[in-house]
C-alpha cells in the first residue's frame, strides 16, 4: 500500500490538515453457473487481516437457491488464502435475505452502526459545529 500527500488546508479549528489517500486492494468478484450471471461480490481489504464483504448480490432468477451460500463459502476461501483471519460484512437485519444468510455461514452479530449522508454541492464546507468529535464522541 502506498499514501500520498494530495492536499494540506486549513480546517475548521484553524489547524492545518495534511490529506493523504491509501490504497486499499478491492476485488470484484464475479459467479457464474452455465455460461450465466448468478452473482457478485466486493472484497476490501486494507492490508489488515480483515477481509470485508462489502457488496453481496445474487441476480434475481437465482435467489432462493443456495448461491448465496456457496458464494459466501468460495468468498471465506479466497479471503482465508489471502491471510485473512476474519471477514466481516455490513448488512440491515431489514435485509432478512442477506442477513440470514450471513448467520447461516457463523457471521455473528458484531455492532449496529447507522449510515449518515448528506448531499455535496460545490463550494460546500463543512460546518464546524457539526463536529461529531466536539459533540463528545471520541471515536472520531
Amino acid at each position: 500500500m502506498s499514501s500520498q500527500v494530495i492536499e494540506e488546508s486549513p480546517a475548521a479549528a484553524g489547524l492545518p490538515l495534511e490529506q493523504s489517500v491509501e490504497e486499499i486492494r478491492c476485488y470484484q468478484v464475479s459467479f457464474k453457473h452455465d455460461g450465466a450471471a448468478v452473482g457478485r461480490a466486493q472484497l476490501h481489504s486494507s492490508g489488515s487481516h480483515i477481509l470485508e464483504v462489502v457488496d453481496l448480490f445474487v441476480e434475481p432468477e437465482f435467489r432462493g437457491q443456495g448461491y448465496s451460500h456457496d458464494i459466501l463459502a468460495q468468498l471465506m476461501e479466497f479471503a482465508r488464502r489471502q491471510g485473512a483471519s476474519v471477514i466481516s460484512a455490513h448488512t440491515s437485519p431489514d435485509n432478512s435475505a442477506a442477513y440470514q444468510a450471513f448467520k447461516r455461514m457463523g457471521f455473528a452479530h458484531h455492532h449496529d452502526e447507522v449510515h449518515l449522508e448528506t448531499p455535496i454541492s460545490a463550494k460546500q464546507t463543512p460546518h464546524a459545529d457539526a463536529d461529531p468529535v466536539r459533540e463528545g464522541n471520541d471515536e472520531l
